[in-house]
Formats: C-alpha cells, sequence, structure tokens
C-alpha cells in the first residue's frame, strides 16, 4: 500500500455561491451575479492549500 502524502482530507460537496454585484438592491433586481467556489469543506481545502498544506476533498 502507498502511504498517503495527505496533510488534511475534507469530505463532502463542492458548491458555486452566486453573489449579486449589485449594492442595496433586492434579489429579485439583481441583474449580475459573481461566481466563487464555496461549501464548508471545500473552503477548508482551498484555504489549508493556499496555507501551505496538502489538502484532498473528497
Amino acid at each position: 500500500m502507498s502511504k498517503n502524502n495527505n496533510d488534511i482530507i475534507c469530505v463532502g460537496e463542492a458548491l458555486i455561491d452566486f453573489i449579486g454585484d449589485e449594492l442595496a438592491t433586492n434579489l429579485t433586481q439583481t441583474k449580475s451575479f459573481s461566481k466563487y467556489v464555496g461549501g464548508s469543506p471545500t473552503n477548508v481545502a482551498k484555504n489549508m492549500a493556499q496555507l501551505g498544506f496538502n489538502s484532498t476533498l473528497i
């Protein structure tokens, strides 16, 4: 069996967060959205990788 070189393994779902580009408008009046990576396990894996850890999302 091979050795696992992961510092952290995150288990969960990857989501896309859609954030409205207009300020001070309600959702029905928002004309454009920006997409961001989301989901708690995904955010943890991404941020740990940015801190220099070897992370994996399952």
